[in-house]
This record gives C-alpha cells, structure tokens and sequence, in this order.
C-alpha cells in the first residue's frame, strides 16, 4: 500500500463490493454457495458505505487479510536485485503480520475518533501469505505491521517525513 491507502481500511462499501464480487464468483476463497446477499446485511448495519466494520463468520471469526506496505516492497525489489539466489524464483512479499480486522478497525478508529459496526455474515475472508522464502533466500524482514503503517500515514498527513515520496500533483 502507498502511505495513506491504510487510512481506507475497514469501510463498509469495500466489504460490500467483496461480498457482491464473491456470489457470483465460486473461484473467490471467501464465497460461500446459496449465501443468498450478503451485502444486504453490512447495507442494514450501516448508514453510509464510508463507516468502518468489522466483518466476522458465524463463528466469530474475524476478516483478515496481508496488506503490505511500500516501503517493504521496495526493500524487497533490492534485496531481489542484489541476490543471485533470487533468480528464476518468485517470493511473496507482505508486511510482518496480516491485518486482522478486529486489530486493526478498532485501532484505526480510534486514532481518527470514529465508530465502527461488527457484523455476522457468511462469508470468512482469511488471505495471509507465506513469506518464509523470502526470508529465507532474499533476507526478507518486513518492518511495516498495519498500526505502524497507519501511524505512518496519519505523520505523513500531518506533513512529516516518513521516507515515502509524496504522489504526483495532478495538473
């Protein structure tokens, strides 16, 4: 993620948008067969698409999925570019921890002083990847969880240097 996208975690529309995605996909880990619409429950829990939630399975389990922070993408780009054990494989890269949803919405929230809603829907979305071979062969060690991310991004808002280049102006 580019330094303010962690700032959009959490909101209902981009549940929504999964859930919609997933009923007419079976491809999509997180669909469920005859789950019916979903998305008509986040829809009901929420006023606007723009609040946050936390979409739990029906057994309580929350959404989780590996975000990945720029600066960690960079980091592994060079370690790939300097290692001759990089050639001809390929790593997966992502922050040092998933980003569970129950962790990171209430943590975002409360640093932007907003609310966020806990919804029970059918459909469990866990997406974490593997990053032992990049460990391993690349010397890989992420240093982006998602609270450093978001308190990276609320400094680089507020105008502080956070070692990111700010994106181009739009002309």
């Amino acid at each position: 993620m580019a330094c303010e996208e962690i700032l959009g975690f959490g909101r209902a529309g981009g549940v929504i948008g999964c859930l919609k995605a997933a009923a007419s996909d079976p491809r999509r880990s997180y669909h469920v067969p005859d789950a019916g619409e979903p998305w008509t429950i986040v829809q009901a829990a929420v006023k606007d698409p723009s609040e946050r939630c936390i979409p739990r399975d029906p057994e309580g389990r929350p959404w989780t999925w590996h975000v990945t922070d720029v600066r960690d993408c960079v980091q592994a780009v060079v370690l790939a570019l300097e290692k001759d054990a990089a050639n001809g494989r390929t790593f997966s890269v992502a922050g040092p921890k998933p980003a569970r949803w129950d962790e990171v919405v209430p943590y975002l929230c409360e640093k932007l002083g907003e609310d966020y809603v806990e919804i029970t829907i059918p459909n469990l979305w866990h997406f974490e990847f593997d990053l032992s071979a990049a460990r391993e062969h690349l010397g890989y060690a992420p240093e982006y969880p998602p609270e450093r991310m978001i308190d990276d991004a609320l400094a680089f808002r507020a105008g502080a240097d956070i070692g990111v280049i700010p994106p181009a102006i739009p002309h």
